[in-house]
């Protein structure tokens, strides 16, 4: 038992008997001991024995004062900022009462230390706190894993989709971009081979560069359940903001023939983007919405039931920044 203090105080011979005691009472206990001989006397002695476990460093304690120390490292467990991982230096870089050396999260505060994936990292430093393989910033539910069935940066997956119309092209910058604002029906569209699901959400980042005014309908958006993919005519969904009408549009096509199913009001949409698109295609039940809190339109359609992905643009140049499927 650590912490015993044994004073013996006495005079002349009897005192290094007393002495004597201690120190074989030490020995035979199986302790460390140590003498504080500052008031030795003659003929007497003022002695201390200390008494204490030979515990190696590392091993619980409890010192009758301070309480247990679990990891041994001279801080009791009452203060100790980092219980079960022996830290004398008591390190804190971000100041948020856990110390470095078990912190999920050491260069940025979080006493509470968040981790909902229980990964070693703390979700204000993990770049994917669900755990789903979508980087929060690209992820529609950073918070709730989901089951991904399509995501890319696009420039580094180009052999991933096919496009026709338009002048379509990688620059360099880490988008997908169609060049040309004159160009009627430009598509391009995700391989199906990639995109095994029917039902599924979808969102992307979408900047207009430039649209040709005064042209039939301006849009750049996402197309949707399209179910072939190849150079003959165009079937499928299409969600878009309208540049010029600075609205957000959704149209169902048949032979590149598009038909105006719903739309915001003129001038409901920011009239420069980036533009963060989200659809979803669950059954009938059809959304085209602008992120955040922008237009939401909802519809039931049945015109295209399968189909795969990609992005539209109608007289406008627009460059498209990812694109990620979560399937429903």
């Amino acid at each position: 038992m650590r912490g015993t203090i044994l004073k013996m105080v006495a005079d002349r011979g009897g005192a290094w008997m007393a002495a004597s005691i201690g120190i074989l009472a030490c020995g035979i206990a199986g302790w460390a001991c140590s003498f504080d001989t500052s008031g030795l006397r003659t003929p007497g002695v003022d002695g201390t024995v200390t008494q204490h476990d030979g515990g190696l460093p590392g091993d619980a304690r409890t010192d009758a004062a301070t309480g247990p120390d679990t990891d041994g490292d001279g801080h009791p467990d009452s203060t100790d900022n980092c219980v079960e991982i022996p830290n004398p230096g008591q390190e804190d870089g971000d100041l948020d009462g856990v110390g470095d050396v078990c912190d999920n999260c050491p260069s940025h505060p979080n006493p509470q230390q968040e981790n909902l994936d229980g990964d070693p990292f703390g979700d204000l430093c993990d770049g994917d706190r669900d755990n789903d393989t979508l980087p929060n910033t690209r992820d529609p539910f950073p918070d709730s894993a989901n089951q991904v069935a399509y995501f890319s940066e696009l420039e580094i997956s180009e052999q991933h989709f096919w496009w026709f119309g338009g002048a379509w092209d990688f620059p360099g910058n880490g988008a997908f971009c169609q060049s040309d604002e004159t160009a009627g029906v430009a598509r391009s569209h995700l391989d199906a081979q990639y995109l095994a699901a029917t039902d599924y959400l979808a969102e992307t980042l979408v900047t207009v560069v430039n649209y040709e005014i005064g042209a039939w309908e301006t849009l750049a958006g996402i197309a949707f359940r399209v179910p072939d993919v190849g150079p003959g005519a165009f079937d499928g969904y299409v969600c878009a903001i309208n540049p010029e009408d600075r609205s957000l549009d959704f149209l169902s096509l048949e032979n590149d023939v598009g038909t105006y199913v719903a739309n915001s009001p003129m001038n409901s949409v920011p009239a420069t983007g980036p533009f963060h698109l989200r659809i979803t295609a669950d059954g009938d039940a059809i959304t085209c919405e602008l992120l955040p809190g922008g237009p939401l339109l909802q519809v039931t359609r049945s015109d295209h039931s399968v189909g795969t992905i990609g992005f539209f643009t109608h007289h406008s140049a627009a460059c498209f920044e990812y694109l990620v499927v979560i399937g429903l």
